[in-house]
């Protein structure tokens, strides 16, 4: 049981990673409103995960990309592909790696969640009218695991009016 809810909290804390660092990539554009597509987006890393499984590779993941305010995002995109293609083919990740440390990555990334995205987020959610599930869902979600809040959430958002029971 707790492998599935294991399973579970990571794709829902995948989801977030897609909500999240998509709609700060869209903000890097200066395009209002945001244009990206999150349906879109998760579809597209759901078929990109899937062929990386089958080929006995590791998940993908959505980053927030600096070429997302380039004048060309675009070209500037496919242009960091290509380089990251040959940095790949020509074997130099392992080598490069070495230089990086792996806590530098997750300080970057408790840095990021803690600062940028967390209270953005929890602002915009207890701004609308159901502030109670919000902060509901916060608090479990902390307190146990990204799964048992997103069930929290929705028995709190749509279980209890179908039992006549409004929060």
């Amino acid at each position: 049981m707790k492998v599935v809810r294991g399973a579970l909290s990571l794709a829902c804390l995948n989801v977030g990673a897609n909500i999240s660092y998509g709609l700060i990539t869209g903000q890097m554009t200066g395009i209002k409103p945001n244009p990206v597509n999150l349906n879109l987006l998760t579809g597209t890393q759901a078929f990109a995960d899937m062929g990386t499984s089958l080929l006995g590779g590791a998940p993908v993941e959505t980053i927030i990309s600096a070429t997302a305010s380039a004048p060309e995002p675009v070209i500037a995109g496919i242009m960091m592909m290509l380089m990251m293609a040959v940095i790949l083919l020509l074997g130099w990740l392992p080598k490069i790696g070495r230089y990086v440390p792996a806590s530098s990555i997750a300080g970057f990334l408790l840095i990021l969640g803690a600062v940028v995205i967390f209270p953005e987020n929890a602002a915009t959610a207890m701004q609308g009218n159901d502030n109670v599930i919000a902060a509901l869902t916060l608090v479990i979600t902390a307190i146990i695991d990204p799964f048992a809040g997103l069930m929290t959430g929705a028995i709190l958002k749509f279980g209890l009016p179908l039992i006549g029971l409004g929060v």
